[in-house]
């Protein structure tokens, strides 16, 4: 390869040079980029719409929160009073 065509070849040229180029490997490293660019821009449409598609979800269908009927304050204590049935048998066997 003479010196201007050095200062103007591609990478590919100067691997390639010389060499066969009709069987397939310098076509597919002309080819890398483009289908790297592709590759990527596919992985992060595809990451980006995984993402979002809990938020598009929540937006388009909101999800309707039940009110709940308030609960007794069950902090209170309070006497127990023995079963009638417990104190009708005790006044018997006392008779």
């Amino acid at each position: 390869m003479t010196m201007p065509d050095l200062s103007t070849a591609t990478l590919n040229d100067i691997v390639f040079e010389g060499r066969n180029k009709l069987y397939g490997a310098y076509v597919l490293r002309q080819l890398y980029e483009r289908h790297l660019v592709r590759a990527l821009a596919i992985a992060v449409s595809l990451t980006l719409l995984l993402v979002a598609s809990p938020f598009v979800k929540e937006w388009l269908f909101p999800t309707l929160i039940e009110a709940v009927a308030p609960t007794p304050d069950l902090t209170q204590i309070i006497d127990i009073l023995p079963p009638l049935l417990l104190l009708n048998q005790s006044q018997q066997e006392v008779a």
